[in-house]
């Protein structure tokens, strides 16, 4: 008996590509028309009233959600929010909310709370920030670059090859010329 698995590959254009595994229930061709992949109205994987769709419209605003995690001072109240931190970073493209949270990095002193951080790619986040503020004008992009670079002052990278591996030391090295 031989396995065999179906990869699901979607194909681009009209022209099939023949597949030769030999299966029985093989249909002869790699894969379908992205037509043929779109789901179904009804088999949509997230209905109107889900759980997880729900837990959004109940998460509120950037500033609230930055609330709960952090104490009156502005600084995370713990290492266990780090990890809400990390993913209202990745949510957010507006150029207030990102420096509410950089200010919020920047305000946090205890070590376990920003290595947690650093654990949840905060460092990778942080550099694509540094690439997104390209897309700013010049004067709020540089503004935010130095802003981004005191945030990662008070981090607590151990070694040289995080912050090479998160390439945030490219983009410094930009900044600086």
């Amino acid at each position: 008996m031989e396995l065999s698995f179906d990869y699901q590959y979607q194909r681009y254009g009209d022209d099939v590509q023949k597949c030769y595994c030999g299966s029985e229930k093989c249909r002869g061709t790699l894969g379908e028309k992205l037509s043929e992949l779109a789901p179904k109205p009804q088999e949509s994987p997230l209905r109107e009233n889900s759980p997880r769709q729900q837990k959004k419209k109940d998460s509120g605003s950037l500033e609230q959600s930055l609330s709960r995690i952090t104490r009156d001072d502005g600084c995370l109240s713990s290492p266990d929010n780090a990890l809400q931190l990390s993913r209202l970073m990745v949510q957010t493209d507006s150029i207030e909310h990102r420096q509410l949270i950089l200010t919020t990095i920047q305000s946090t002193t205890d070590a376990a709370t920003l290595k947690r951080f650093l654990n949840y790619q905060g460092l990778n986040i942080l550099w694509s920030w540094m690439v997104d503020v390209n897309e700013y004008p010049a004067l709020i992009r540089g503004e935010c670059k130095l802003d981004i670079i005191r945030a990662l002052q008070g981090l607590p990278i151990s070694t040289k090859n995080a912050v090479e591996d998160s390439k945030v030391i490219k983009v410094i090295k930009e900044v600086v010329r």
